[in-house]
């Protein structure tokens, strides 16, 4: 083999590795912001979440708008690998204040664009999933106890009726009590 055959092919092998390893770009977004139609106030909170998990916020500075673009307001989405890992184009929805937005969009990563929000207080969408943050979820079959070091989940598998998979750092139930999934995310590989 020709040396130079050799060296070329090493180069492109590192450069591949290299590029595998990069992380991911921020989405960034600016635009108007309203809120119940009206331009939202200074000191209005815009966060952006993928799978009910902030990924970014920002605080309006001036009524109506957050960003601009190229400024410290900009909101910067940042999807983390286990996003990414779930779906390779996640989807983003913001909040206004704590009130959904009727925008939502994909995440691509290194995008930059203008984005307008608009959300109404007391939607129907303002809700939490009743397993996310402080909140309990109540599944037949699932109990939770608060420990020294956290939470031990224990899943009776006679009563959960949906399927149950587990790998080294969740467990997965499927189809249970009206939820199409529900990942519970552990420190340790379940027992």
């Amino acid at each position: 083999m020709d040396i130079r055959y050799i060296i070329s092919l090493l180069i492109l092998l590192s450069l591949a590795c290299t590029a595998a390893a990069l992380p991911v770009l921020p989405d960034e977004f600016a635009g108007s912001v309203t809120l119940d139609g009206k331009p939202a106030p200074a000191g209005t909170v815009i966060t952006a979440r993928i799978d009910w998990n902030e990924r970014g916020s920002t605080v309006t500075a001036k009524a109506g708008e957050y960003g601009p673009l190229d400024s410290p307001g900009v909101l910067a989405v940042r999807a983390t690998e286990e996003d990414l890992r779930r779906s390779g184009s996640p989807i983003i929805t913001f909040w206004v204040n704590g009130h959904k937005a009727d925008q939502e969009v994909a995440f691509t990563g290194g995008a930059t664009r203008r984005l307008d929000l608009s959300a109404v207080t007391g939607g129907e969408d303002d809700q939490v999933p009743v397993a996310s943050g402080r909140n309990s979820f109540g599944i037949e079959g699932v109990g939770i106890t608060d420990t020294d070091g956290g939470q031990q989940v224990v899943i009776d598998n006679r009563t959960v009726q949906g399927g149950i998979t587990t790998n080294e750092t969740a467990i997965t139930l499927s189809n249970v009590d009206g939820w199409e999934e529900v990942v519970i995310f552990t420190r340790e590989r379940p027992a």
